[in-house]
């Protein structure tokens, strides 16, 4: 049997990364997703949380919340994300994320 070989990457992504793939792949500009998360009347708004995500501001729970209504992935993720992500650069690690 062989022996599992660790995972330690040098460098982290940010959540806006994995933001950005997930609306990639399912063809969604940040207007749309403001729209899929809390509907026309608050688009200005959630506008703004999700292009905060995007430019790498800190995540808070308010913005993990908003992202679970548009994605239908967990808010525990999005933060999880965040957690890492803030870290890694903390650790030293390069931000591979897209820009």
């Amino acid at each position: 049997m062989t022996k599992p070989i660790p995972f330690t990457p040098d460098w982290v992504v940010a959540p806006g990364g994995t933001l950005q793939d997930w609306m990639d792949e399912n063809k969604l500009s940040v207007s749309a997703l403001a729209v899929v998360c809390y509907g026309q009347a608050r688009k200005g708004a959630t506008v703004q949380l999700v292009q905060d995500v995007l430019d790498r501001k800190p995540l808070t729970p308010e913005h993990a919340q908003t992202l679970e209504r548009g994605t239908f992935i967990k808010a525990r993720f999005w933060l999880a994300l965040e957690k890492n992500y803030r870290d890694g650069l903390a650790a030293g690690l390069t931000d591979a994320s897209r820009t």
